[in-house]
């Protein structure tokens, strides 16, 4: 298969910083040829220095952004027809910042179908083509674009969203061994979407409460909520409201997955069959409870791991009187929790489109109406 990779540069980002860099490296592992956009520099200082601007006007950096979009793609326009697009099988569009607005310019004026992978993506960006079909990095503490905007829009759009957790627009935390770490977080998800070999959740099984094995390629189709739950937390009233969306959209292709864990405060005590007991007779769930398993740590059940990789922890509002009791708690197990992935508690939930990619984490205080609207925007 010919293969071609079109990089579409950021503001001040050079193919020689990291990002680029091991995106190169693997995308020439597997064949592609690559080439590299170049567009009005001096624009992007201009541009540069309007997005800093977050008190300024935002439609009228909507429509800045989008105009710098359009002058870049006339230049790429002369440069993408100097090479024979037709005779590539797969086309990658790959963007950093800005450059994913002109990537998704670039490829709507041309009517180029290519994937796109979308590094610390613009929400502009989503704004020109709602067929984003790839993937997206991101960090929660960017300085530049909206990442609550971008998830939603990843949401939306149904593209795999990769997040780093305290990053900023290259993904980086000013902590060298973090960044390192999240360096190879970044290449190996980039590889495995590049390769082909993506792993999803219908890889797995698991055993239901009664012990009886399920394969989870049963799921293909649906969209799913997998859930770690306990019966003795203060969160097990979510019951009823889990119970209540899942009976509203099971006919729609709806399933939720419920896996009981002991590892926090022992708040789930008892065997798979006493809590299934419990569950069905206070809060009458009739969704899929499987085995009690553990989420964190040697014993950690295999689907917590990949889900773990996918999406990582976000952090949790310390605004709020819960949020603060959930740092301090989680603390007292991890004095260093915000810098891994871990789960941190009861109830956090992984929203799988019906592909089998998992497109959101919600810690446990998320609202339930937030995740309902998730969940009917992939219905």
């Amino acid at each position: 298969m010919s293969r071609l990779a079109v990089f579409f540069p950021g503001i001040g980002y050079k193919v020689s910083y990291p990002l680029f860099y091991y995106s190169r490296k693997i995308l020439q592992k597997y064949g592609y040829d690559i080439m590299e956009m170049e567009y009005d520099m001096i624009g992007h200082s201009y541009m540069k220095e309007r997005l800093k601007d977050k008190d300024g006007d935002r439609e009228k950096l909507r429509k800045d952004v989008l105009g710098f979009a359009a002058d870049s793609v006339t230049e790429c326009e002369k440069q993408l027809k100097k090479k024979d697009i037709q005779k590539y099988e797969r086309i990658l569009f790959v963007g950093k910042s800005i450059g994913t607005v002109i990537a998704s310019a670039a490829a709507a004026k041309l009517g180029i179908k290519a994937e796109y992978i979308m590094l610390t993506p613009l929400e502009y960006a989503f704004q020109i083509t709602d067929n984003i079909e790839g993937i997206a990095f991101a960090a929660t503490q960017d300085p530049i674009a909206d990442y609550s905007e971008i998830k939603k829009l990843c949401t939306r759009c149904t593209t795999e969203l990769f997040t780093v957790s305290g990053g900023n627009h290259s993904l980086e935390t000013g902590d060298v061994i973090n960044d390192i770490k999240n360096l190879g977080y970044f290449a190996h998800n980039f590889e495995e979407y590049i390769s082909g070999n993506k792993k999803t959740v219908y890889d797995f099984s698991a055993r239901l409460h009664d012990g009886r094995e399920t394969d989870f390629s049963k799921f293909k189709g649906k969209v799913l909520l997998i859930v770690n739950t306990a019966t003795g937390c203060g969160f097990t009233p979510q019951y009823t409201e889990i119970e209540s969306i899942y009976n509203k959209y099971k006919e729609d292709g709806f399933e939720v997955l419920d896996f009981p864990c002991n590892q926090f405060m022992n708040q789930a005590p008892g065997t798979s069959e006493e809590i299934h007991s419990f569950c069905r007779a206070r809060y009458s769930i009739s969704f899929d409870q499987f085995e009690k398993i553990e989420v964190n740590g040697e014993r950690e059940f295999p689907l917590y791991t990949y889900l773990k990789e996918k999406r990582g922890f976000e952090g949790f509002d310390l605004s709020t009187q819960n949020g603060r009791f959930l740092d301090h708690k989680a603390r007292e197990i991890d004095p260093e929790y915000e810098t891994n992935n871990d789960i941190k508690w009861n109830f956090t939930k992984f929203l799988i489109d019906r592909n089998g990619h998992v497109l959101s984490r919600y810690e446990p205080l998320t609202d339930m109406n937030t995740i309902e609207d998730d969940i009917k925007r992939l219905l």
